[in-house]
């Protein structure tokens, strides 16, 4: 609430850090993934991940694809972004969109992206997973989709 100055606190991103920081140390998966989300920290994924965290285990494997703060294997990434797909797991259907979409690994698949965007709302009922849901709804704009 601190990050966000909601619920009657006051906005203070240092408090908020320092919250968060104290979670992921005693093991909370998703204080650990918010810190990577807000600072697009390869390192807090790699401990959120460690934490359990399949939508942080979803943005290594992107990474991977890109080539960018992991060692790249695009077929390994792909790899490993589809069986958490196949798991239902937002981010990873979001980001599958996304690479259908741009056809990074992957050859262009405008329907796939759609496919997958889409199955991201269906996923994530509760909008337990934000980042999901932002790339989903701007995979379908890019796409033309209402």
């Amino acid at each position: 609430c601190y990050y966000y100055g909601s619920h009657g606190l006051g906005l203070d991103r240092d408090k908020a850090k320092q919250m968060l920081v104290l979670s992921s140390k005693r093991g909370c998966a998703d204080a650990s993934l918010f810190l990577a989300d807000v600072n697009d920290d390869v390192n807090w994924y790699l401990k959120a991940a460690d934490q359990g965290s399949l939508q942080a285990e979803a943005m290594i494997a992107y990474y991977m694809i890109l080539g960018k703060h992991v060692q790249p294997d695009k077929a390994q990434g792909i790899a490993k972004l589809e069986a958490l797909a196949d798991q239902n797991v937002p981010r990873a259907l979001a980001l599958m969109a996304d690479i259908y979409k741009t056809g990074a690994g992957v050859k262009r698949d405008k329907a796939k992206a759609i496919e997958y965007a889409r199955a991201v709302f269906l996923a994530d009922e509760e909008g337990d997973d934000f980042y999901a849901a932002l790339i989903a709804t701007m995979v379908l704009r890019d796409l033309g989709v209402e």
